[in-house]
């Protein structure tokens, strides 16, 4: 006979296919799933079994309490911006705002600065599910002014390029662009597009 739990129920389960079930060792682990769902008994006596076993543990297990969440309300900074895909940091107060027909605007002070901090329309093939789709400013940024995109060129196809900021640092140097890597997008669709430095420092 296997010593009854602490749970007397389950004692009773325990002890009434205790001759097909594990053992447990004097003062040893009570049998786990992978055990009793291997013991040698009727596949309809297992399945009752492991049943019950899985629903006291269900009905053991500690509550988890109920947290009020916080009320949140939204709050619009700009309008009239075209069709808006993302929005990243330089690490200053300043928001890039990344506009999928490609431009970047910076929005500072309650307001989108007038002269976008990039225009790259000239290359851009937008529509759908392309256009200029993210922006990832380099982690040492304030020293190198290096940031990288992701567009979709006149091709269709996926460009990660790296530019360069100006003397301006509203401004970007729009030919600075050095082109990274060139993807081949067959289809018009599921181009993909964020682009983010992590932990690492690598893009």
């Amino acid at each position: 006979m296997i010593t009854e739990p602490s749970f007397p129920v389950a004692g009773w389960a325990l002890a009434h296919h205790s001759a097909a079930l594990p053992r447990r060792p004097e003062g040893g682990p009570w049998p786990t799933l992978q055990e009793l769902s291997d013991a040698p008994f009727a596949g309809r006596t297992r399945g009752r079994v492991l049943a019950f076993v899985l629903g006291l543990a269900l009905a053991v297990a500690p509550t988890v309490p109920t947290v009020a969440l916080p009320t949140l309300t939204l709050e619009p900074l700009a309008t009239g911006l075209a069709t808006p895909v993302a929005v990243t940091h330089a690490g200053d107060e300043r928001l890039f705002v990344t506009l999928k027909p490609g431009r970047i605007v910076i929005y500072e002070d309650g307001q989108v600065l007038p002269q976008p901090f990039l225009d790259i329309t000239d290359r851009v093939s937008s529509g759908g599910e392309r256009g200029l789709l993210s922006v990832a400013f380099h982690p040492s940024y304030t020293s190198n002014g290096f940031f990288f995109v992701n567009y979709t060129n006149l091709q269709g196809d996926t460009v990660i390029a790296r530019f360069s900021v100006s003397a301006d640092p509203d401004v970007a140097a729009a030919g600075s662009e050095v082109i990274l890597m060139v993807i081949d997008q067959p289809f018009t669709n599921h181009n993909g597009g964020q682009i983010q430095f992590g932990p690492d420092g690598f893009l």
